[in-house]
């Protein structure tokens, strides 16, 4: 318990950091959640007009089908504007920035050094490999003072 006491900025920051990966891991997930596409209320027997004509056309009238109806937009990962990806930035940032209020209270480095770490990766998302290399630098450094 007194372990917890003392270093508690940075297992808090380390806790937030892993949440915000774990969020940058699964955001296209939560994307179906909170944004979940449009229904379509048209009626069966509307379906049925709609998929004769089309038919009729690409069948006697040799037109061909148009591009945006052929393919179906899955949901675009490269969206930067959207809920998920404000809440994985926030909590990367939370965590880096107690990453290093962790280190200028004098806390254990490695604790502190792996809540920077996190909060980095989270923040980092899209350059995976990039932070991956990072935290690893970090943890490196952290072991040699």
């Amino acid at each position: 318990m007194q372990f917890i006491k003392k270093h508690i900025l940075g297992i808090v920051g380390l806790t937030i950091g892993f949440m915000a990966i774990f969020v940058a891991i699964n955001q296209d997930d939560m994307r179906k959640h909170f944004d979940p596409p449009k229904e379509d209320n048209r009626t069966f027997k509307e379906l049925a007009l709609e998929s004769g004509k089309k038919l009729l056309k690409q069948k006697f009238l040799k037109e061909k089908p148009i591009e945006d109806e052929v393919k179906r937009n899955p949901i675009e990962s490269s969206k930067l504007t959207d809920s998920v990806h404000y809440v994985y930035y926030g909590l990367g940032f939370l965590a880096l920035v107690l990453g290093v209020l962790s280190y200028v209270k004098k806390e254990n480095i490695r604790i502190s050094v792996a809540a920077f770490s996190t909060g980095l990766i989270a923040l980092a998302w899209t350059y995976v490999l990039y932070a991956v290399f990072i935290a690893v630098l970090f943890i490196l450094l952290s072991g040699m003072a």
